[in-house]
Parts: C-alpha cells; structure tokens; sequence
C-alpha cells in the first residue's frame, strides 16, 4: 500500500498530544524520520496494539471514564481470512498504559472481505456499554468480554448516536435507513415507514430536539454500457444539501 495515515491529536482524553503516523510499509519510516524537524522525538505508540495487514480502526471513550479509551481493530486484507475476519476490542487506561486485547466478536461468517469497521460507541453514563458495527452490529455490556448481534437493524452499519437526555435510545443509519433502537440497543424499530431503499451515513442528533435526526444518504448510479456520462451543476446540487462525488465530468460507459 502507498497511502499511509497521519492524524494529529491535540486534546483528546487518553492520549498525549502529538502527531500519530501509522506506516503500512516499515520501510518508510526512516524516509519521514529525515523529511521532518531532527528535533521531533519518535516512539512506538503501539504498546500493545497489533496492527497487521490493512487494519480499519476506530476509538471511543465514554463521559463517565474519559481516561478509558477503547479500540476497535478489523485486521482487513489476507489477515481478516488468517483471523477468521473476527473484530478486535482493546482497552488502555491513561495516556502512559499498553494496549491490552479484551475480546473479540463472535465470527458471523460474512465479516472477512468487507474490510472496515464502521463506529464503535461507548454509552455516554457507563463506559462498560459497547457498540460497534460493520456488516453487523455489535453489544457488549461487560466492557468487551462478552457480545451480542445488536437485533432488527439491516446489515451494513454505518453510524450511531444517543438520544440527548436518555443515552438508553439510541439511533442507527446503515444501508437499510434509520433505526431507533431502545434498552441500550435490546431492540430497534426501522423508521423508514416501509421503506428501505435508500442508504444512510452519518447522521446527527439535535442537542435539544430528539425528534429531529439529520442524515446524510449515498446513491449509487451505473451508466449503460452504450452510454458516456456527464457531471455537472455540482455547485448548485450542493447547495441543496447534496455532494457529488466525482474525479473526472466525463463518466466511461458501464461505469459505477
């Protein structure tokens, strides 16, 4: 892979500011090492994080422990069928701890070649409630000993919030629409009204209105194979709230 991941954390509770770099080739390291200030010191920030393959990683910490910080880890590529395509939780307590593993997810057979994991989402009042969600959504209530299939959710989890005065509701987009799920995810009812056709990403949640759910839906378009396709009017479209994705106006025949 040539696409190596830098992200520059300023204040985030449970880890030391600093910029954190993530080479998918060792081999580079010594190339950024000389293209940066001699003064900048390095150090394996790892401590315990096995990161092998082309993993998908996401972090969560909850209010109510914000020095807890969890990890979850999808190994991806060849590693994901060496691993049985299983999730990887770990946990580290304070910026100075290791990373220590503290469960994996049951297998459901579909996750390995999928490559990514979604969200994981730590339950705002009890940092022992865990979420996270790929092809299918996941529950841990003993801090990531043990799992359950978050139920009635269409596959293809895409993003979560909670309900802002009761962290008990929550809501989930994935490629089947939105969902309300209550009892800390024991149940969830599709607000699609019937209708399950259009994919959803992120989505927020009013501060002060929990009625009000905004999300944002993809489309995916095939051009016939006798056709070439045009993109225009992207500035107008995205004054009504939707952005095209495009790296070329002229689109090849059959293409999706």
């Amino acid at each position: 892979p040539h696409i190596h991941l830098l992200l520059f954390v300023h204040r985030v509770d449970g880890l030391t500011p600093g910029v954190y770099a993530y080479p998918r080739d060792p081999a580079v390291v010594a190339d950024w090492r000389a293209a940066m200030r001699p003064e900048f010191l390095w150090e394996d920030a790892g401590d315990g994080l096995t990161l092998t393959g082309q993993p998908a990683i996401q972090l969560g910490n909850s209010p109510a422990e914000p020095d807890l910080v969890y990890a979850a880890v999808y190994p991806g590529g060849e590693d994901c069928k060496k691993d049985h395509g299983s999730l990887a939780l770990y946990q580290r307590k304070g910026a100075a701890a290791s990373w220590t593993l503290i469960g994996r997810p049951t297998d459901d057979g579909r996750v390995c070649g999928i490559d990514y994991v979604a969200f994981l989402r730590v339950h705002p009042a009890n940092s022992k409630i865990l979420f996270f969600g790929g092809v299918k959504g996941w529950r841990s209530l003993d801090g990531g000993k043990t799992f359950d299939i978050i139920p009635y959710v269409h596959d293809d989890y895409k993003d979560m919030v909670f309900h802002p005065t009761d962290p008990t509701i929550s809501f989930i987009s994935s490629d089947g629409g939105i969902f309300r799920c209550t009892g800390n995810c024991q149940g969830c009812t599709s607000l699609n009204q019937d209708l399950e056709t259009t994919q959803f990403f992120d989505i927020a949640l009013s501060p002060t209105n929990a009625s009000l759910v905004l999300g944002g839906t993809q489309e995916i378009l095939t051009g016939p194979d006798e056709l070439v396709a045009r993109v225009e009017g992207r500035a107008s479209l995205g004054r009504l709230g939707i952005i095209v994705h495009s790296t070329a106006c002229f689109v090849d025949p059959g293409f999706s």
